[in-house]
């Protein structure tokens, strides 16, 4: 049989001598001297060409590596199982981030109406699916407490009792109305996670959310201790930038007393906020603050390794955004507009609906022709939902040689990170690999 070198393999210089050679899909690499690279496969000789085809470094000629992509994201887009149903009781926010991308204006409120042809729509899916995971987003969901989100949570779990199904509750929240009332009302309900956001160190954070004698640092911080006390699951996501970063190795003390059990339902994920990505990337400060986070216990969210086998949630059949007007969205990080929507559960039609949406975006994404052969394919699968949907959606996102480098190279930090620390009495200690 005759071999090929994988079109996904990638070549990044590691000093005046060495190179990596790191395959995107099989997510495998080596490092080789230059001078002994092998740029023949017929020149390997018998030790290196099993190394190389155990590693997907080459393949067979006849092999067609695109269809091998297109195989696992077109079966990770379209698996079966839990419906994901993101609901907007609100777009009104009570802070003022200025990253949002979001509209915020009076009277953004679901009301009744849509409240009631949205339990409707809960039954639909639950005829469909055994599991949903009812996540509420917004706006500041928590604002809506009494009218929407109590009483839905009350409904769902009632429905799903009588009916043997199951549902998970997610909250994307700023945590600041948690107060004593709505945590004793938390506490009755199991399959809880939320996602609460720092900016950065104290200081930075109360600049950005800024509370009326109140120090929402502070509240944040007692908020995700008493969530995670109580069993909860918490990412906690830090929207970082090039100013605040170092700011936000502070953080980790507020943390460090807390019981081992209670740390280990607390996980932090470090973002870059997207209008500060113009300003240079801040990866390695993040690899340096997981560290920092391992040391007192607390965990990294992963990283996913490609975007083939874990898309965005927006690229899966099975998720759907529905905002308070009850319009449909499949992403939440767009502009809440009729005309970014694809369609309406005042519908009856509102599943069909979002199949026919798949559909056409599936066909799009996995047939987006610049991305085919391209070395980095199964790192980016061509870009997320609300990539492909856009003006220039069809683009390559990493058009330059230099950022395609930059992307393998944050995969290998990545990598090394997870494979190098791991907690050992509060102390960050290195691994053999």
């Amino acid at each position: 049989m005759e071999y090929k070198y994988s079109i996904f393999n990638n070549l990044l210089n590691v000093g005046d001598r060495s190179l990596v050679l790191y395959n995107s899909y099989t997510h495998h690499s080596i490092i080789i001297s230059k001078a002994a690279f092998p740029h023949d496969v017929n020149s390997l000789n018998e030790a290196a060409f099993e190394i190389f085809k155990r590693n997907g470094f080459i393949v067979p000629t006849n092999e067609d590596e695109t269809l091998k992509v297109k195989s696992v994201l077109s079966k990770t887009m379209a698996a079966d199982g839990a419906f994901n149903l993101i609901v907007n009781p609100t777009l009104e926010c009570n802070c003022r981030c200025w990253y949002c991308y979001e509209t915020h204006a009076k009277q953004m409120i679901m009301s009744d109406a849509t409240l009631s042809r949205l339990k409707k729509f809960i039954i639909e899916i639950l005829a469909e699916k055994n599991e949903l995971i009812l996540s509420f987003f917004g706006g500041e969901p928590f604002l809506q407490f009494d009218r929407i989100v109590k009483p839905l949570m009350e409904w769902t779990k009632e429905i799903v009792s009588k009916s043997g199904k199951a549902v998970k509750y997610v909250f994307t929240t700023n945590s600041l109305l948690i107060d004593d009332r709505i945590m004793s009302f938390l506490e009755q309900y199991d399959n809880q996670s939320y996602q609460i956001t720092l900016d950065g160190g104290k200081e930075c954070h109360n600049r950005t959310r800024v509370c009326k004698n109140r120090d929402s640092f502070e509240a944040v911080i007692n908020a995700v201790s008493q969530l995670a006390t109580h069993g909860s699951k918490i990412l906690l996501r830090l929207n970082l930038t090039n100013d605040n970063i170092k700011t936000a190795f502070e953080i980790p003390e507020y943390f460090k007393d807390l019981a081992e059990n209670v740390k280990s339902n607390i996980t932090v994920a470090c973002e870059q906020v997207w209008q500060d990505i113009e300003k240079g990337s801040i990866f390695d400060d993040f690899i340096e603050l997981r560290k920092e986070f391992l040391k007192v216990g607390i965990q990294s969210a992963l990283k996913d390794r490609d975007s083939i086998h874990n898309t965005c949630y927006a690229d899966k059949l099975n998720s759907v955004v529905v905002n308070y007007d009850g319009v449909m969205y499949k992403c939440t990080a767009i502009d809440f507009v009729r005309h970014n929507g694809i369609g309406s559960i005042m519908d009856d039609c509102a599943l069909k609906a979002i199949r026919s949406n798949f559909e056409t975006y599936s066909r799009n994404k996995l047939n987006k022709s610049i991305c085919q052969t391209c070395r980095v394919w199964p790192l980016c699968a061509g870009g997320c939902y609300k990539n492909i949907s856009s003006d220039n959606g069809m683009l390559c996102r990493f058009p330059s040689e230099a950022a395609k480098d930059e992307l393998v190279m944050n995969n290998l930090e990545e990598f090394l990170f997870l494979n190098q620390y791991v907690k050992d009495k509060d102390v960050c200690v290195k691994k053999s690999i």
